[in-house]
């Protein structure tokens, strides 16, 4: 990881030395301390400047504007509480990067020292709502690149793929695998007491 610095020096204006001995300004310039050459002076004095969080003021890595705790926080702060009596659903634990079957699954695998102030309601995605034709491409995708590097390149012509397609299609009806995602617009107030207040 390169070094970054509070104070930066001047950027480095570049120019070209023409065959006749004169030089022409490029209108690029370099970081005077990585030498990385960029399109203005403003991205090259920023180019190895330490970044700071806009919200709280620590160190952040180059070119986000606020770091990891502060954009969790502003998330989850954006995020409308669900009451948990209406809500039977999975939850997501982002702290520990866990899915739970629903909250009571996670009550019974959490101690109460250890569960965060939220959770997560989630999305649910079954696999048999995949688009059978874009898997169909996929998978030809993949074949033609194999059968293409290992023949040459080209050549290869893929006939009636409309049964590949009715395949994955029946293939995909008898599916009941169901994928979770977090849905960040929607929070649990976490029960630690007894109570969810």
């Amino acid at each position: 990881m390169r070094k970054l610095f509070k104070e930066t020096l001047p950027s480095l204006q570049l120019f070209v030395k023409l065959p006749d001995g004169t030089m022409k300004d490029q209108l690029h310039y370099a970081c005077a301390h990585c030498y990385c050459i960029l399109p203005n002076k403003e991205l090259a004095e920023g180019c190895c400047k330490q970044d700071y969080c806009e919200v709280c003021g620590t160190e952040i890595g180059k070119y986000w504007p606020v770091c990891t705790a502060c954009s969790k926080a502003k998330k989850t702060e954006k995020a409308v509480t669900v009451d948990l009596a209406v809500y039977d659903g999975s939850v997501y634990d982002e702290s520990q990067d866990v899915y739970y079957h629903d909250y009571g699954e996670f009550e019974d695998s959490v101690e109460p020292e250890d569960r965060p102030e939220f959770l997560y309601c989630c999305t649910t995605h079954k696999l048999k709502e995949k688009d059978p034709e874009w898997m169909a491409e996929n998978i030809m995708g993949n074949l033609y690149d194999d059968f293409a590097t290992a023949g040459g390149g080209g050549g290869l012509d893929l006939v009636d793929t409309s049964e590949l397609v009715a395949g994955i299609k029946a293939w995909l009806d008898r599916q009941t695998l169901e994928v979770f995602h977090p849905d960040y617009t929607r929070k649990i107030k976490v029960v630690i007491s007894g109570n969810n207040t």
